[in-house]
């Protein structure tokens, strides 16, 4: 019944802002952005799933619930979609699998260019998805675990130097911090007089172990025949609203 990932909303105070970090992030601009009720959103369509970045503008329920949720929680993800081809059936089944969903409800977005979209949704109960896994591989500046790690008070004290209006809690520029440290990293191995080729070498032999935006024990690692530099993640259970990293450290390319 349910074919695969959807979307992924992200909650944001600043659309624009977003949308510039997530566009430089993705390498593209968003395939989306409109208007609905109460909220203005981007929509960015990757090979397999979208990530919809969404902020309050104006009157409306999505609006409210938008305001509603960041009056105790930081910029994040609110949610995941799944697409499914028979949407009553799915709804059925998650509901006779003790996973209580709520009434259908149809969404409309007027795009900035005058074009339309509409779909149907239903939320599940919150409290179902209680226990839900994922995987995780960077530290979350919202969890107090990582109060007192030397990586996260570089990062705050990056944040609070250079960036002092923006959302320390926004785990996008701790991803921003762990790209530049990398980055960095490579720049000074190259020297005074880098190169291209000699640039191009060092980033496809990384075997960086102190990052300070990763999860002790994952390191950042590529080869010239794999160039994707996290392959190690942690489990995390979702608890209360938040991801709890749990378990040893494993590898995910295999």
């Amino acid at each position: 019944m349910i074919s695969g990932f959807d979307h992924a909303p992200v909650i944001v105070r600043d659309l624009d802002a977003a949308v510039a970090r997530c566009s430089a992030l993705f390498g593209r601009a968003p395939s989306w952005i409109g208007r609905l009720d109460g909220a203005r959103h981007a929509w960015f369509q990757l090979a397999n799933i979208a990530i919809e970045v969404i902020a309050a503008d104006g009157d409306g329920a999505t609006g409210d619930n938008i305001r509603l949720w960041l009056e105790d929680r930081a910029e994040g993800p609110s949610a995941l979609g799944f697409a499914t081809p028979a949407f009553d059936e799915a709804r059925r089944m998650l509901d006779r699998r003790g996973v209580p969903m709520a009434a259908p409800e149809e969404a409309r977005s007027v795009g900035d260019d005058g074009r339309e979209r509409t779909w149907r949704y239903a939320m599940a109960d919150s409290a179902a998805t209680r226990g839900v896994l994922s995987a995780v591989y960077l530290k979350d500046p919202s969890d107090p675990r990582w109060a007192r790690d030397r990586g996260m008070q570089l990062y705050r004290h990056v944040m609070a130097t250079y960036a002092r209006r923006a959302d320390a809690g926004d785990l996008f520029y701790l991803y921003g911090m762990g790209a530049a440290f990398t980055m960095v990293d490579v720049l000074r191995k190259a020297g005074r007089a880098p190169t291209r080729a000699k640039v191009m070498d060092l980033a496809t032999h990384l075997f960086e172990l102190n990052n300070p935006a990763l999860i002790p024990g994952i390191a950042v690692r590529t080869s010239p025949s794999n160039r994707f530099p996290v392959r190690a993640q942690q489990l995390a259970r979702y608890e209360n609203g938040t991801w709890r990293p749990f378990g040893p450290i494993v590898d995910a390319s295999r």
